[in-house]
């Protein structure tokens, strides 16, 4: 004889199964932010209905990035969250970043062009809530050596370590380098007038090296902007000081291209 409580355990293992095959047979393409953090959360949670939680955590944070953007410490406060799922929420955003790093590094690939270059560096600061700067090496005929980590800070300020960053063009041979940051919690790319000051000061040690600054990206959103597309900046890149442009609507801003195996 079925138990009082046997219908709804069914109808919610039914639930469950429909949407895992849902999203076996459509992907996420079709999946509302609530339906994507339910079917996240049936792998902690396996007794609980998730639905709830999702639209829960959906409130609390404001969209589905701010979900996977969150501290562990505030995942936490939400009920029903607990650290087990708050580390598997956390991890989501780091392993898309891994993925999409580990993708991109093909032996000597060319970097040929800005997009490639912003292609290659976007990936970096996939779930990043703080300011962090990497460079990117390349060798005389832009082949792809590597990137590195060079400084990172609070979430509006990251100071550029110009030793680390001279250090590692020597460690590595590179030929040129390319500077990347992001201004995470912002709308714009602009750079700064402390962003041009520290790309000049790169570029003039570098250049004394005998090693090219080709260009330095900023990162916000799903935009970056190009030090090297917009000639405001063009002094900065060959080691002069520049005023920081006023003007911010004649900037070329440009949206991250996707991924590609392109060499």
């Amino acid at each position: 004889m079925a138990s009082k409580n046997s219908a709804p355990e069914g109808l919610h293992r039914n639930h469950r199964q429909r949407l895992k095959n849902r999203y076996l047979l459509e992907g996420l393409s079709g999946f509302e932010p609530h339906n994507i953090l339910e079917l996240l959360l049936f792998y902690t949670i396996p007794q609980k209905d998730t639905n709830e939680l999702a639209h829960l955590l959906l409130n609390r944070f404001g969209s589905l990035s701010g979900v996977f953007d969150a501290p562990v410490a505030e995942l936490v406060k939400v009920p029903g969250i607990g650290l087990h799922t708050a580390t598997l929420i956390r991890l989501i955003p780091d392993l898309w970043s891994a993925y999409e790093r580990d993708r991109s590094r093909i032996p000597r690939q060319k970097v040929n062009s800005t997009a490639r270059a912003a292609e290659i560096l976007a990936p970096h600061f996939i779930g990043r809530t703080t300011e962090a700067v990497f460079a990117m090496a390349m060798d005389s005929s832009g082949g792809l050596i590597g990137t590195q980590l060079v400084a990172e800070g609070s979430p509006g300020r990251a100071l550029i370590d110009v030793r680390r960053i001279c250090e590692w063009a020597i460690e590595v041979r590179a030929a040129n380098i390319v500077l990347a940051h992001n201004h995470p919690g912002s709308n714009h790319c602009y750079p700064s007038g402390d962003d041009c000051n520290a790309t000049a000061r790169v570029a003039a040690i570098l250049k004394g090296l005998d090693v090219c600054l080709q260009d330095h990206l900023i990162f916000c959103g799903g935009e970056y902007l190009s030090m090297a597309d917009n000639v405001a900046f063009a002094a900065c890149l060959d080691g002069r000081q520049t005023r920081e442009l006023t003007i911010q609507k004649r900037l070329i801003i440009k949206k991250i291209p996707p991924l590609s195996r392109g060499d």
